[in-house]
């Protein structure tokens, strides 16, 4: 269906690297006789299609590996542009979290105006394994949880928040973060124990599954 409605224009395929086996001879067949059978068709189509590809995985070692045919690779791998990680290009981070903040104050409806200090320098320091994409999700968490119009540390999930190496007690908790993290911790056991049900941990909750998806984003729960 994308090929037929991209014809004649650019079929942009993300993650290509992890296309079925099924799908790659399915992609290959479109790209070398330019044509396709829509699902439930017996007719075929000539299409004129420019295909962008982007992965995050170094194709010729899948190709290697017996993950990814070699003929689809030769047949995409006209132009390549390699583009590098987050972690090695950190000067953008700046300009690409005002950009992922001014995404997300629209959608979301929000007034952040941008980060303080030290989580700019929390972003500096980070790896980012997960690259653009972990930023931008940290990005809309961070303007999701926000209610002041500078993101603060606190909005961060802990694992980017840096350790402090000149205490080794466990610091007091005010009474509402003591209410987050037992709440965090009932909330994940009940998770594990319906094996990760979202609607039955809601019903076992006591709440919709909404809410319970908004508490799971507010606490960091994660599967």
């Amino acid at each position: 269906g994308l090929f037929k409605f991209a014809n004649t224009g650019t079929l942009f395929l993300d993650e290509i690297g992890d296309l079925s086996e099924h799908m790659q001879v399915k992609l290959l067949r479109a790209l070398q006789e330019k044509e396709i059978k829509p699902l439930g068709s017996n007719k075929t189509f000539k299409i004129n299609v420019r295909i962008i590809a982007a992965t995050n995985k170094n194709l010729l070692d899948e190709v290697q590996k017996g993950n990814f045919r070699d003929d689809l690779y030769y047949r995409i791998n006209v132009v390549e542009i390699k583009l590098p990680n987050l972690s090695e290009r950190k000067e953008d981070i700046p300009l690409l979290v005002q950009f992922f903040i001014d995404r997300y104050n629209k959608e979301l409806n929000r007034n952040v105006k941008g980060v303080d200090n030290e989580v700019m320098k929390a972003f500096m320091n980070y790896e980012w394994k997960g690259n653009l994409r972990e930023l931008e999700n940290m990005i809309e968490r961070a303007v999701l949880l926000c209610d002041c119009e500078i993101i603060e540390l606190g909005q961060l999930p802990p694992y980017i928040q840096p350790d402090d190496k000149n205490h080794s007690y466990e610091p007091i908790l005010n009474l509402n973060d003591a209410l987050q993290n037992y709440e965090r911790l009932h909330i994940s056991n009940i998770l594990e124990e319906t094996g990760w049900n979202r609607k039955k941990t809601a019903e076992l909750l006591g709440i919709d599954t909404s809410t319970l998806y908004r508490k799971m984003l507010k606490l960091n729960i994660t599967e």
